[in-house]
């Protein structure tokens, strides 16, 4: 089954693309429900009825409005908070060859992005349970094309005939902050159907 390398390249670095523009993202607005400085940290819902899935999230990230095909939903930690902000999104892309295997299309993806890409560096990759069934994580450094480091986790899945991928991204010392509030929303991802 041959598949489009673009896809492969497009899902995994959509992830690390939207980290590399994090300052021309910030400045776009955030969803006018945001909060802007909580006294307590909360753990909020976001639920996407469209693409069919739900996670819980930090009360002190912010929804990106208008990010647009293959990007779901994109959140922002807060500025506020950190000198350099991360971000999380989630990508939904619909398999134009269904149906496709998780270890083909992972075996795939990987092998378009080490071909692709020399300034990745995998520090992880490994099947997983994510969303109630099996998935494929990855942990990855990179490098921006002005020379920054970068820190990206990412777990993908498929879904009837979709490829579902959450990613979190950010400099090195914000991926460290914010580890720990992004594996949780990470674990929280459901399907709705």
């Amino acid at each position: 089954m041959k598949l489009k390398s673009s896809w492969f390249t497009i899902i995994i670095a959509t992830g690390i693309v939207l980290a590399f523009n994090l300052p021309k993202i910030i400045s776009q607005p955030v969803d006018d429900t945001a909060v802007k400085k909580p006294a307590m940290i909360r753990i909020l819902s976001y639920q996407n009825t469209d693409d069919g899935y739900a996670f819980t999230y930090p009360s002190s990230w912010f929804r990106q409005k208008g990010a647009g095909y293959p990007v779901s939903v994109l959140f922002i930690t807060s500025a506020e908070f950190s000198e350099t902000p991360a971000s999380l999104s989630v990508l939904k892309i619909k398999l134009d060859e269904p149906p496709m295997s998780l270890d083909a299309f992972s075996d795939a993806t990987l092998r378009q992005l080490k071909q692709d890409s020399k300034k990745l560096k995998f520090i992880t990759s490994e099947p997983t349970q994510w969303a109630g069934q099996t998935g494929y994580r990855v942990v990855l450094t990179s490098t921006t094309a002005d020379n920054h480091p970068l820190q990206t986790a990412q777990v993908w899945t498929i879904h009837g005939d979709s490829v579902y991928l959450i990613s979190f991204s950010g400099s090195p010392e914000s991926y460290a902050k914010y580890q720990a509030a992004a594996e949780k929303t990470m674990i929280s991802f459901q399907f709705l159907n």
